[in-house]
C-alpha cells in the first residue's frame, strides 16, 4: 500500500514578494497638483465692506465734555455725602475747562479746609483773592484757613492787611479787635476796633461779644 504523501508548508523569506507595494511617502520634488483656480470676487461680492466710520462710532466711548455746571454741581453733592476728596477731583476738572473762576478756586479751597489739607486749601484760596481782589467773602475764607495754617503774629499781619483793603468790613474788623487783645496783647488798640466793629455793624450778632470786650478793656 502506497504511503501518503508528505506535505510540505515551507515558507522561502528570501523569495520577493510578488504583491505591489504601496507607497505613503510624498516626494519632495515632485510637484503638488496646483488647487483649482477660483474667482475671489464670487466670494466677496456677497458681503459688502463694513462702514468704518459707523463701525467706530458704535464702539467709541461719549467723549463728550461735561459742562462745568455739571462738574460743580457733582461736587457739591460729593461734599454734601462728606466725600471731600471726590469733590476735590471734580473742583479741579472744573478748574481744567475754566480756570479763571475765583468762585471754583474758593469752593476748591474749602473742600481742603475740610479735608484737613491746610497748605493745599491756603494756595488755592490765594488764587481765589488773586483773581478777585475786591470780593471780601474769598479773602474772609482765605482768613480762615491762614488762621489754621499761620503762627499767631503771621496771621495778626494777615489780618491787618485785610482791614487795609476792607476797612468797613464788620467781620475783619471783629477779627482784627481779637487779634490786638488775643495775640500782640495791644488792648488800647483793641478796643478802639471793638467800638468801630459797634458802630459799624450795630445789628450784627457778635455786638454783645463786642460790647463785653469794651467794658473789659477800659
Amino acid at each position: 500500500e502506497p504511503a501518503d504523501p508528505e506535505i510540505s508548508f515551507e515558507v522561502n523569506y528570501d523569495q520577493a514578494s510578488n504583491a505591489a507595494g504601496t507607497n505613503y511617502s510624498i516626494a519632495a520634488d515632485t510637484p503638488a497638483e496646483p488647487a483649482p483656480s477660483q474667482n475671489i470676487q464670487e466670494y466677496t461680492a456677497q458681503f459688502p465692506e463694513p462702514d468704518t466710520e459707523a463701525s467706530s462710532q458704535a464702539i467709541r466711548p461719549s467723549t463728550q465734555a461735561r459742562s462745568i455746571e455739571e462738574l460743580m454741581a457733582d461736587a457739591e453733592t460729593a461734599t454734601l455725602d462728606r466725600d471731600f476728596k471726590s469733590a476735590i477731583r471734580k473742583y479741579w476738572a472744573a478748574i481744567s475747562i475754566a480756570n479763571n473762576r475765583a468762585d471754583v478756586w474758593n469752593l476748591l479751597s474749602r473742600a481742603y479746609l475740610v479735608d484737613g489739607q491746610l497748605k493745599n486749601a491756603e494756595t488755592t484760596a490765594l488764587e481765589a483773592v488773586r483773581l478777585e481782589p475786591r470780593e471780601v467773602a474769598y479773602t474772609l475764607d482765605y482768613l480762615r484757613v491762614a488762621q489754621r495754617s499761620k503762627e499767631p503774629q503771621e496771621f495778626l499781619t494777615e489780618l491787618e492787611t485785610a482791614f487795609d483793603r476792607f476797612p468797613t468790613s464788620p467781620e475783619i474788623t471783629l477779627s482784627l479787635a481779637r487779634g490786638h487783645e488775643r495775640i500782640s496783647k495791644d488792648y488800647p488798640t483793641a478796643r478802639n476796633l471793638y467800638l468801630r466793629f459797634i458802630d459799624t455793624a450795630p445789628r450784627h450778632p457778635l455786638i454783645p461779644e463786642a460790647r463785653a470786650a469794651v467794658d473789659r478793656l477800659r
